[in-house]
Formats: structure tokens, sequence, C-alpha cells
């Protein structure tokens, strides 16, 4: 694992703007950047622009919670979408079972997800 490809940032727009920028300026910069949400990809989207790159031609783009403006962005954005409803209730069920017994052991539940592929991923260019 390449360190220099992995970038910790805060959870804004700007923030995903200047983990991308650096990513982006490395000597060997990557073919994709998979960003922890939409918003931190947003930044990213912008970034590239700026850089200028195209989306997907130069770099693909992935992210993770598909807001509603994802779809509207261009290229929009391929992400991955959660049940944030099903997450809240399942968090809600388990903390009240907790309260009722202490000792309860954990507990883990699955909710799926759903790969939305959209505009910003496509073939990695050839170098």
């Amino acid at each position: 694992m390449k360190e220099d490809l992995i970038i910790n940032c805060g959870p804004t727009i700007e923030d995903g703007y200047q983990a991308a920028v650096q990513l982006l300026q490395l000597p060997e910069p990557p073919t994709a950047i998979i960003a922890i949400n939409d918003l931190l990809a947003i930044g990213a989207l912008r970034a590239a622009a700026d850089l200028g790159l195209h989306i997907p031609a130069d770099l693909s783009l992935v992210s993770y919670d598909d807001i509603p403006e994802a779809k509207y962005l261009i290229p929009r954005l391929t992400t991955v979408s959660k049940d944030a409803a099903r997450l809240g209730r399942e968090a809600v069920r388990l903390v009240l079972e907790r309260i009722q017994d202490p000792s309860r052991p954990r507990q883990r539940i699955d909710v799926p997800a759903q790969f939305i592929i959209r505009e910003s991923t496509g073939p990695a260019p050839s170098r």
C-alpha cells in the first residue's frame, strides 16, 4: 500500500478539495479517488476540474452517501447508498435493548448498501 495515496482530512467540501489537490499533484497521481463521503467527492470533483482533468476520462471518482445532489452534479457521481432510516432504527433498537439489559452481548447488524454507478467512473486511463 502506498501511504501517500491515503489522505486523512476533515469532512467538508474544502477538505475534499485540498486532499484531492494533494493527491493529483503527486509525481504519479492516482487514476481513481475513493472519497468517504459525497461532500469530499464534490471537493475532489472541483479540484480535478481546476487542475484540467476530465472525469472520468482522466480520473474516476467514487464516494459514499448518495446525497440528493450526487445525481445532479456534472458528471453525476458514482456512489454507495445506505438505508439511513433503517440504520437509525436499528441503532435505537440496540440502544434500548442495551439499556434494558446492560450485560447483553454485542450484536452485529448488516444493512445492505447499494452501489450506484453513474458518470464519474470509467476505464482507467492509459499512461
